[in-house]
């Protein structure tokens, strides 16, 4: 029986050993690559250049170990996929500037439209200190507020989003998908009844605000596991998940989600090397808003 427990105990030992040489030596691959196919002459890189690269290197990473893999260790690296793949896209952020394409917020000679009642006034206050006494536009209703957004007469819309109440406010996430709006800001109002009122700053499209905090994106995909290889690789990144709702799917794909994800304040290579990961590994995706949440 000693004997036994012996060769047993030493076998585990030997996989053990193994395994922790796999969790060691496949990071390193990735840095090492990363500086090897990333030249350090590259200041920009655009989407195109981008995916190449990013696939060149997952090719490379691939031949590298592919020879070296027995069932267990296939099992191994497919747990292990979605948080290689980001630390992969982190090791390029790190080297190259990555253009988002998308401008950044206007300092001054903006209009916001609104629907003006005591809360809106007092969120309209607090989105002006942003935008340098921006003019301002009344509007009837919320559907013609976001009408002169999408019609190009006024840059801004002010629509609240989720009272403690009421919880989110779902007339107003039908007319942000409707009108196509992209959330900028967002702040927090006090109610009457003790409880709190949110607003959200809504433009035409998407715009980068000086202290970023969050992202909203849509997710099409035919298979759950999309999804949470997603998750964990934000995880991965230090980004997190603020909220998830699936939607209806969306034309002929079986699933659409909406989700939020958010990341610490000066964590722009993280966000750089998540935009670079649903770049190259999920094309079915859709920007909705790169956000800051105002005090």
């Amino acid at each position: 029986m000693n004997d036994s427990l012996h060769i047993i105990a030493g076998n585990l030992l030997k996989e053990q050993t193994k395994l922790s040489r796999l969790y060691r030596r496949y990071p390193l691959y990735l840095e090492e690559l990363a500086r090897e196919l990333i030249p350090k002459h590259i200041t920009e890189v655009g989407d195109e250049e981008l995916a190449i690269s990013y696939r060149q290197m997952k090719e490379e990473l691939s031949s590298l170990t592919k020879k070296e893999k027995d069932d267990g260790e296939e099992v191994f690296f497919s747990a292990q996929e979605p948080i290689l793949s980001a630390k992969l896209a982190y090791e390029i952020a790190k080297k190259a500037k990555i253009n988002r394409y998308l401008p950044t917020l206007a300092e001054s000679g903006s209009q916001i439209a609104y629907y003006r009642n005591a809360y809106s006034d007092l969120a309209f206050r607090r989105f002006a200190k942003e935008l340098n006494d921006p003019t301002v536009l009344y509007r009837e209703s919320f559907a013609a507020v976001c009408e002169e957004v999408y019609a190009d007469r006024c840059d801004f819309a002010i629509l609240p989003v989720e009272s403690s109440r009421d919880g989110l406010l779902s007339v107003t996430q039908k007319l942000v998908t409707k009108y196509e709006l992209a959330p900028v800001f967002y702040c927090t109002v006090p109610t009457t009844d003790d409880g709190t009122l949110r607003f959200g700053l809504f433009a035409s499209a998407p715009l980068v605000p000086p202290k970023a905090d969050s992202l909203e994106i849509l997710l099409f995909s035919d298979d759950e596991a999309s999804l949470s290889r997603l998750l964990s690789s934000a995880t991965t990144l230090g980004i997190s998940l603020k909220s998830l709702s699936m939607l209806s799917s969306a034309q002929s794909f079986s699933h659409e989600w909406k989700l939020v994800f958010s990341a610490k304040e000066g964590n722009d290579t993280s966000f750089d090397a998540f935009w670079i990961l649903l770049l190259c590994e999920y094309p079915h995706h859709y920007l909705c808003g790169i956000c800051q949440s105002l005090a």
